[in-house]
C-alpha cells in the first residue's frame, strides 16, 4: 500500500470522520446483528487508519541518506574484543527488511570499519570482512586494527585483505601487536590516506633503524594531515611532512619539542606526551629552554593545545610558545607534577601570547591558589575552569577571590560559566555557596558576571566533604544545568 499521488492528510481524515459516524451508529442502534457488523467496519476502519498513519510518517519519506546519517548519530561506537566487527551498518540491517534494504543501498555506512586481528582467521572471518568491503564500493575507508596477539606475524591474511584496498584508506588506526605482518601497509602509496594514528600498545619492533629510515610518509601518503605516534620514533617524525599537518598527537624527547613544531606551522590541534631522555645521559647539563634570544615558536592557526608530561623540564618550554589563536589548554603533569615548582611568570608569558583562552584543564599540577588567581587575571576570556589532582589550587581565597561583588568593575574570571574541581583542595561550605549563589544572577540583572550554567565541586576526604544544605542543593540543580557538591 502506498500514498503516491494522493493526499496523506485528507485520506486520514476520510477515515478517521468514518469511524466516528460508526461509533455514533453504534451508540443508537439495539439489534445486535446490526452492532455486530457496525463493529466490524469500525475494526476495519481502525486498522486502514494505522496503515495510513504508518505510511504517512515522515520516517517513510525522508531520504535514505538522512535516515542512515539520524542512525549513525544515535549509536555511539564501542569495540568489544569478543566481537570481529563493530557492526553498525549489520545491526541496521537486522531491524527489519525496510532498513536492510536502506543499509545495503548506502555504501557510506560500510566505509567505517574495526577489525579485531584474531590468530588464525578462519574463512568465514576472512570473507566476512572482505563483504563488508565490497559493500562500501569505492568510497574511502576508515579502518582500525586491533590486536593483542603476541605471535611474531599475527592476522596475515586480515592485513592482506586491507592491502588490497590501501588505495581507498582515507584513515588508519592501528592499536595492538603486529610485528612483521604490516610491513605491506606501508611497501607502497597511500594516495588518499589522510589520518594516521599508531595508538598506544602498538609493537613497533619490526620498524628496525633502517626500516624507520625507509618509511618516508610525506611520500608513501602525501595528503597525509592528521597524525598520532603514541610511541618514540625519532626516525619516523623526521619523514612526516610536518607542513602539511592539521592534527599531531606524538611522543616526544622534550629537547625535541621547539624543533618539531618550527616545522609544523599550520597545525590547528597539538596533542603531546613530553618525556626527558638525560637520565640516559649524564654528561649532558643542557637546558634546552633557557638558552639565550631563544626564538618563541608561533603557531597562528593552532585551537587545541594538550600537554602531558613525565619531567619537570616542560614547564620552562611555555617561555617559548605563542599561540595567538588558542582557545582550549590541557596540561597533565601526572603523579610526579604535584611536587614541582610552578614557574608562574614563564606560564604568564605564555598566556600573554595566547590571550583568547576560553577553556582551561590542569591535572597533577603544583599551582598554589595565588598562582591559579594570578593565572585567571590574565584569562578574561576563560569559560571554564577543570581541576584534578592539583592540590592546594583551591582554598577560601581562592573561592572569595571567584565571589561577585557588584562594586568590582573588574570581577575575576567574568565569562567563566563551567567549574569542574576534583580533588584539588578545599575551601568551606559557606565559602562555595556565596561564590555559586553570586554568578547565579536573576535574569535581566546587570551582572557583570556570566551565569554559571555547569558546576562539579568533589573535594575527596577532609573536614568539609560532605554538604548538608539540602535547600541550596535544590536551587542550585533547578538553577544550573549540572550541579554536583561533595
Amino acid at each position: 500500500m502506498t500514498l503516491s499521488g494522493l493526499d496523506p492528510i485528507g485520506l486520514i481524515a476520510e477515515c478517521e470522520s468514518k469511524i466516528s459516524s460508526i461509533d455514533a451508529e453504534i451508540a443508537t442502534t439495539q439489534f445486535p446483528p446490526v452492532i455486530a457488523t457496525l463493529q466490524s467496519l469500525r475494526a476495519s476502519g481502525r486498522n486502514k487508519l494505522g496503515e495510513l498513519n504508518y505510511l504517512s510518517s515522515p520516517l517513510r519519506v525522508l531520504p535514505v541518506e538522512m535516515l542512515a546519517g539520524i542512525f549513525l548519530f544515535a549509536v555511539t561506537a564501542a569495540y568489544d574484543p569478543e566481537d570481529v566487527i563493530v557492526p553498525h551498518a549489520a545491526v541496521l540491517s537486522e531491524v527489519c527488511h525496510y532498513w536492510r534494504q536502506i543499509a545495503l543501498s548506502l555504501p557510506s555506512l560500510w566505509s567505517a570499519l574495526t577489525i579485531g586481528v584474531v590468530d588464525g582467521p578462519t574463512e568465514k572471518y576472512i570473507d566476512a570482512i572482505r563483504v563488508w568491503l565490497t559493500r562500501s564500493l569505492q568510497l574511502p575507508l576508515s579502518i582500525a586494527l586491533i590486536s593483542d596477539l603476541d605471535e611474531e606475524e599475527p592476522g596475515s591474511a586480515v592485513i592482506n585483505e586491507i592491502v588490497g584496498v590501501k588505495n581507498r584508506l582515507e584513515s588508519l588506526t592501528i592499536a595492538g601487536s603486529y610485528s612483521l605482518a604490516m610491513t605491506p601497509l606501508f611497501a607502497d602509496k597511500l594516495p588518499v590516506l589522510q589520518t594516521l594514528r599508531l595508538e598506544s600498545g602498538v609493537d613497533l619492533s619490526w620498524l628496525e633503524e633502517e626500516a624507520i629510515e625507509a618509511i618516508d610518509l610525506s611520500a608513501i601518503a602525501p595528503h597525509l594531515r592528521d597524525v598520532t605516534f603514541m610511541e618514540y620514533l625519532p626516525g619516523l617524525h623526521n619523514n612526516v611532512s610536518l607542513p602539511k599537518l592539521t592534527h599531531l598527537e606524538f611522543s616526544v624527547d622534550v629537547d625535541d619539542i621547539l624543533a618539531i613544531l618550527r616545522q609544523a606551522q599550520n597545525l590547528e590541534q597539538l596533542r603531546i606526551h613530553a618525556f626527558s631522555l638525560h637520565f640516559l645521559d649524564f654528561d649532558d647539563n643542557s637546558d634546552t629552554f633557557n638558552q639565550p634570544q631563544l626564538e618563541a615558536v608561533a603557531l597562528p592557526n593552532l585551537s587545541h593545545f594538550t600537554l602531558i608530561s613525565t619531567t619537570d623540564e616542560t614547564l620552562a618550554l611555555f617561555q617559548c610558545l605563542a599561540f595567538p589563536a588558542l582557545r582550549s589548554f590541557s596540561m597533565d603533569l601526572e603523579s610526579g607534577g604535584r611536587s614541582w615548582v610552578w614557574d608562574r611568570e614563564k606560564f604568564a608569558f605564555f598566556q600573554g601570547q595566547s590571550p583568547h583562552i576560553q577553556h582551561v584543564e590542569f591535572s597533577n599540577t603544583s599551582l598554589s591558589s595565588a598562582d591559579l588567581e594570578y593565572l585567571l587575571r590574565l584569562s578574561p576570556e576563560l569559560r571554564s575552569l577543570t581541576l584534578n589532582y592539583c592540590e592546594g589550587s583551591i582554598d577560601d581565597v581562592l573561592v572569595n577571590a571567584l565571589e561577585y561583588d557588584e562594586s568590582n568593575a573588574q570581577p575575576l574570571a567574568p565569562c567563566l560559566d563551567v567549574i569542574a574541581w576534583r580533588n584539588s583542595g578545599f575551601a568551606k561550605d559557606a565559602a562555595i555557596k556565596r561564590m555559586l549563589l553570586s554568578r547565579c544572577p536573576a535574569a535581566g540583572s546587570s551582572s557583570k558576571v556570566a551565569r554559571l550554567k555547569k558546576v562539579s565541586i568533589r573535594r575527596g576526604l577532609g573536614p568539609y566533604s560532605k554538604v548538608n544544605d539540602a535547600a541550596f542543593i535544590a536551587q542550585m540543580e533547578a538553577s544550573l544545568d549540572q550541579f554536583h557538591l561533595s
